[in-house]
C-alpha cells in the first residue's frame, strides 16, 4: 500500500504525532518497561535479565558476523558482504554478492555507532572514533553520556545527532 496516497485521502486519519509528544510516548513505554522488570539492553529493545537477545550481539559489539539468506549482510574484518536481493537470481543460485571494503575510519565509526545503541560502555569504540577530550566532555556536561560512556535517556534520543558530532568533529 502506497502511504504517501493514504495520508492525501485521509490526511487527518494519518498524521504523525507532534515531537513532543512522540518522546513523552516512547519515554514511558521506557519506564513502563523497567517497571516490570526489563531491561533495555539496546536502544530499541528490552528483555527480562539474562535473555537479551544474541542473534545480532557480534553487529552490535564490531565482530566479524556471518548473514544467510536473501539480502543479508556478512562482516570479515574491514569487509562487507551483502547478498543479491533479487529472489529469482538468489532462488536460481546467480548470488551476485557485493563487497565493500571499508577504510580504517569507516570501521571505527562503523563500530562507534553500533556501540552507541548498547547500554555498555562505549568509550573504546568513542576513543577511536574522536580524540577530542572537549567534545566528550561537553556531551557528559550536557547530560547526554554518563561519566562511565553510556547514553542517558537524553543521549538515547538523540543518538544519531550524538553520533554525528561525534565523527564530524
Amino acid at each position: 500500500i502506497n502511504n504517501d496516497y493514504l495520508i492525501e485521502k485521509n490526511p487527518n486519519q494519518y498524521r504523525l504525532p507532534k515531537e513532543d509528544l512522540s518522546i513523552s510516548m516512547l519515554t514511558s513505554a521506557w519506564e513502563s518497561l523497567k517497571k516490570f522488570g526489563y531491561e533495555q539492553y539496546e536502544i530499541s529493545n528490552f528483555a527480562k535479565p539474562n535473555k537479551f537477545c544474541r542473534h545480532n550481539q557480534d553487529f552490535w559489539d564490531g565482530k566479524d558476523y556471518l548473514g544467510f539468506g536473501l539480502g543479508a549482510s556478512s562482516k570479515k574484518d574491514r569487509q562487507i558482504m551483502t547478498n543479491c536481493t533479487n529472489f529469482n537470481n538468489y532462488l536460481n543460485n546467480e548470488n551476485h554478492q557485493t563487497i565493500e571494503n571499508l577504510t580504517y575510519t569507516e570501521d571505527c565509526n562503523m563500530k562507534l555507532f553500533t556501540s552507541l545503541r548498547l547500554n555498555k560502555p562505549f568509550k573504546e569504540s568513542l576513543l577511536l572514533a574522536t580524540k577530542s577530550e572537549a567534545i566528550k566532555n561537553d556531551l557528559i556536561k550536557n547530560e547526554l553520556v554518563t561519566d562511565n560512556y553510556t547514553l542517558t535517556t537524553k543521549g538515547k534520543l538523540l543518538h544519531n545527532q550524538i553520533y554525528d558530532i561525534l565523527v564530524n568533529n
